[in-house]
């Protein structure tokens, strides 16, 4: 959220001075680490779903991924896990057209 409106505003008024590559390098390295988070947190989550060895908990997790809603989980998954892992590599962290896209979907399909 904070990519999508501070990139806009660094073009429009044009505040390159004021936020710096160093900063926008600074949040995505930051969304990096949420992301990585995110995706543990789910990993953990299937974990003891498995591990637990109640069905039904087993049976509420398989239907989230693959019933009825599960492109709604997928986006979830790509927005939050997949999407900020391309923010290992440098020339992604620095083309703030892609960062900037790159939030903005993100942003989208996770309010929708």
């Amino acid at each position: 959220m904070v990519l999508t409106i501070i990139l806009p505003l660094r073009a429009i008024y044009k505040l390159h001075d004021l936020i710096t590559q160093h900063h926008i390098d600074c949040i995505c390295k930051i969304t990096l680490a949420t992301g990585s988070m995110v995706g543990y947190a789910y990993m953990i989550e299937f974990f003891i779903a498995w591990y637990g060895a109640n069905p039904y908990e087993g049976f509420t997790f398989i239907n989230r991924a693959f019933g009825p809603y599960a492109w709604a989980y997928w986006i979830m998954i790509s927005c939050n896990v997949i999407s900020p892992q391309l923010f290992w590599f440098k020339r992604v962290r620095e083309n703030p057209a892609f960062v900037f896209y790159s939030c903005y979907i993100c942003k989208y399909w996770n309010v929708v």
